[in-house]
């Protein structure tokens, strides 16, 4: 009797060994916490990506992060350089300015990275990569995401021409750091993509830490 008894303990162990949820935070909620850095990141504004300065390559010539120039004293530039790049920045100042917000639709099927995944090793500083799910999240947003310059929508039911997607988060063995693939698409003809390193701070709470570019178009 003792034997059946010690026998339906152990089944009893094992099944709740396998249905006890897994010790780690979840990768929707990680994934939803980090967007809106994310969006920061990765999304740009087209019609500055588009407006570059006529002058660009002087080297007379210093941006600001703000875009606006500056030209030290004593600067030969033409009057015609002066000029156009003066009314380069009255764009850049209306652009600036305007609180419209640029519509973006966010893919909200996510599946893992599958590309570049040696460089990813490297970004984590760890060969030991947690095993990984190969099946695909869906990440619908309950309602737009408004950040800074930009409203995020998963409800895309006309044509967007500005697109946002993410992969799927690939974990190091500890769970401690991850790499995110993230890409935009701006009006079909321009985009960038970055692998985005993010940890785990000693809060609990997840941060992005290292953004690395790996493509441009």
């Amino acid at each position: 009797m003792s034997k059946v008894v010690f026998f339906l303990l152990f089944v009893i162990l094992v099944a709740g060994c396998k249905t006890k949820p897994a010790d780690i935070e979840p990768e929707k909620l990680i994934l939803y916490e980090l967007l809106p850095a994310i969006v920061d990141v990765a999304c740009i504004d087209v019609r500055k990506y588009g407006n570059m300065p006529p002058v660009l390559r002087d080297k007379r010539i210093r941006f600001e992060e703000d875009g606006y120039p500056v030209i030290p004293d004593g600067s030969s530039l033409s009057q015609e350089d002066f000029n156009k790049l003066s009314l380069w920045q009255e764009k850049m100042d209306h652009i600036n300015k305007d609180t419209s917000k640029l519509l973006i639709g966010f893919n909200p099927a996510i599946r893992p990275i599958k590309e570049n995944i040696a460089f990813a090793r490297q970004m984590l500083s760890d060969t030991a990569l947690a095993n990984t799910d190969t099946a695909t999240l869906v990440l619908d947003l309950n309602e737009d995401l408004i950040q800074d310059h930009f409203r995020v929508t998963s409800d895309v039911k006309g044509a967007i021409h500005n697109r946002l997607s993410l992969s799927r988060i690939l974990f190091n063995k500890s769970q401690t750091m991850g790499i995110i693939d993230v890409g935009f698409n701006c009006n079909g003809n321009c985009g960038k993509g970055y692998f985005v390193l993010i940890k785990k701070g000693s809060n609990g709470k997840w941060f992005i830490s290292r953004v690395k570019q790996t493509w441009i178009a």
